[in-house]
């Protein structure tokens, strides 16, 4: 059995450069869903254990996690999304506390955060997704207001959002897990619509999405989280049981070219550079790999679960 160390984390993060202080922060883009190779970690956000693990991936089976950021100091309380930026900060969205915790790169353990995103000017609430934008602006969904607010890169304490999209024409319903594409489209999986939502870059206000797969052809369920692969596909994790995996440029009433099915509840996904889908699964506890091209009853090529994962109703996955 292993202890926990955060010397895999720093050589994940050493590419990334040193943190810089809160303000002085060069354009950062969104590392936090780029699609990686076998190496570094795969992290998620622990919710009802308040903590976040990191996994390297050549592990398997009932193992220890190689990172976690966990107890009093950390302010963690029911985190449910996370992002990590080029200079190696973490972002936890700390759903408990109606805040981002920001982490500075190899901090592990009981540790503070290096600052706090919170207060009535921030207009945070609970919170169940996050997303980096190229220049480094933060992105939060909102579910209670359902609203998506954007902050300034290093924004911190009560600092207001620079642009807030929500309002009957965005049809943003408890918007859950967001990403972007290469045209900086923000993709939203919209989970009480039951639709994944586009909106282009600038948006802000009460506007209609551009982007907007919905429809009884597209499985859409309970969709909470979402990715894209190197192919650019579109894959969304579904509370339904399923991953759904949509071709690009998927609009409207769209059906999905691959529905990887017998999973409990999915709160996290993402894709290797193999397009490999990994499949968070809050229901079994379970982090699962399947190969590129899986669909239907597909069993996973790989599986982290067991006691020893401390798995606890997890939600999210990046890599870095």
């Amino acid at each position: 059995m292993r202890r926990f160390t955060l010397a895999l984390l720093t050589v994940a993060l050493a590419a990334c450069g040193s943190p810089n202080p809160a303000g002085n922060v060069p354009s950062v883009g969104p590392a936090e869903r780029a699609p990686v190779g076998p190496l570094g970690l795969m992290y998620v956000a622990n919710h009802n254990d308040g903590s976040v693990l990191g996994f390297p991936f050549k592990e398997a089976g009932d193992v220890q996690p190689d990172f976690m950021l966990k107890g009093k100091k950390t302010t963690l309380t029911a985190p449910r999304a996370i992002a990590i930026d080029l200079l190696g900060r973490l972002y936890v969205a700390n759903s408990g506390a109606t805040q981002v915790a920001v982490f500075g790169g190899g901090k592990s353990g009981d540790v503070a955060p290096q600052y706090i995103l919170g207060g009535p000017s921030s207009h945070l609430g609970p919170t169940k997704g996050l997303t980096i934008d190229r220049s480094g602006n933060l992105w939060v969904s909102n579910y209670a207001s359902d609203t998506i607010t954007e902050y300034a890169s290093g924004a911190q304490g009560n600092a207001a959002p620079i642009a807030t999209i929500g309002g009957a024409s965005t049809q943003i319903d408890n918007a859950v897990g967001m990403t972007f594409d290469n045209n900086e489209t923000l993709y939203v999986a919209n989970e009480g619509g039951s639709s994944v939502l586009g909106f282009q870059v600038g948006a802000s206000g009460n506007v209609a999405p551009t982007v907007a797969i919905v429809g009884d052809r597209t499985m859409l369920d309970k969709p909470c989280a979402i990715a894209f692969d190197t192919s650019r596909r579109l894959i969304v994790g579904d509370r339904g049981g399923h991953v759904l995996v949509f071709a690009r440029g998927a609009n409207g009433n769209a059906a999905p070219v691959a529905a990887i099915a017998g999973l409990d509840s999915v709160c996290g996904v993402g894709a290797d550079k193999q397009n490999h889908i990994w499949a968070v699964d809050s229901g079994t506890n379970s982090i699962n790999e399947y190969a590129r091209g899986a669909n239907g009853d597909a069993v996973p090529i790989r599986t982290i679960e067991g006691p020893y994962t401390t798995l606890n109703d997890p939600f999210d996955i990046l890599f870095h």
